[in-house]
This record gives C-alpha cells, sequence and structure tokens, in this order.
C-alpha cells in the first residue's frame, strides 16, 4: 500500500476534476480517495459536486447542495450510520481506493450549526430534490461500483 499523503482543504480542493492532470479526490470524515475511475465524478457529472471536499455530512443526510461539509454536529444515529456506509463503499471499492487524510481546522463550538434539509431558507422543492438525488445516489451505488 502506497504512503498515506495529508491534505488541507485547500489542497484538497485542487483535485475536483478540474485539472485534467490530476486524479479526482473526494473525502468522507477526513478520509480521501481516489474516484479518477467513476465517470460519474469528473467535470459535469452527478456527483462531482462530491470532488475535492469532504462532504462526510452530506453523505449521510442527503442534502448534497446544502451539506457539503464535513461538520457532523447534530446529525442523528441514522445519518451517522448513513455517512458510515458510505465510507465503507469507498474503502471497500473496486476501483476506488484511500489514498490519505484530510486535515480540517477546528470547528469552532460556538459557530452556527448547519441547518436541516427542509428549512424555510432552502424551501420544500430543493428538500425534495436531495430526497429524490439521494434515493438515485442509493439505487446507482451498484451501478457506480462499475463505473
Amino acid at each position: 500500500q502506497p504512503p498515506q499523503l495529508l491534505f488541507t482543504e485547500s489542497e484538497l480542493a485542487k483535485y475536483d476534476g478540474t485539472d485534467l492532470d490530476r486524479p479526482i479526490y473526494l473525502a468522507i470524515d477526513g478520509d480521501v480517495y481516489d474516484v479518477t475511475k467513476g465517470k460519474a465524478y469528473q467535470l459535469g457529472g452527478p456527483y462531482h459536486l462530491f470532488a475535492g471536499i469532504d462532504a462526510a455530512r452530506a453523505f449521510g443526510t442527503g442534502c448534497f447542495k446544502t451539506h457539503r461539509t464535513h461538520d457532523l454536529r447534530g446529525m442523528s444515529d441514522a445519518e451517522i450510520k448513513g455517512m458510515n456506509h458510505w465510507k465503507k463503499f469507498y474503502e471497500n471499492h473496486k476501483n476506488y481506493f484511500k489514498v490519505g487524510k484530510v486535515l480540517h481546522p477546528p470547528i469552532n463550538p460556538s459557530s452556527p450549526m448547519v441547518e436541516g434539509c427542509g428549512t424555510k431558507d432552502k424551501g420544500k422543492s430543493g428538500a425534495k430534490k436531495d430526497t429524490v438525488e439521494r434515493r438515485a445516489l442509493v439505487q446507482d451505488s451498484n451501478m457506480h461500483q462499475e463505473l
């Protein structure tokens, strides 16, 4: 196994698929995975929004547009379980592999927590769209293994 790399958030952002000379990385709960072989993560692909960031919260909540953060504060046990499901998915995938860790600055405990999907700021249609996208992600997981 190659040595594991350490990334800052700004370094990880360079691996978002916009530079075709770099691999595509995503992170979940601090662990960074190479997902270059997955066409869905390339620029314009349906999962490109996960590239170059730690979107652990979104993997647990299914709120892909508003929860693209590593901040897990306030998540339910079921949401944490969902996030861990996707972490295992990447750990055990035949085409994706762990390349390292992303170092996040500490979260100020007095900073506001991320709002839920169904907040008035997001609107009902946004929450519904995220739910539809989450279902699509779950349904695509078998197809995704083939990418």
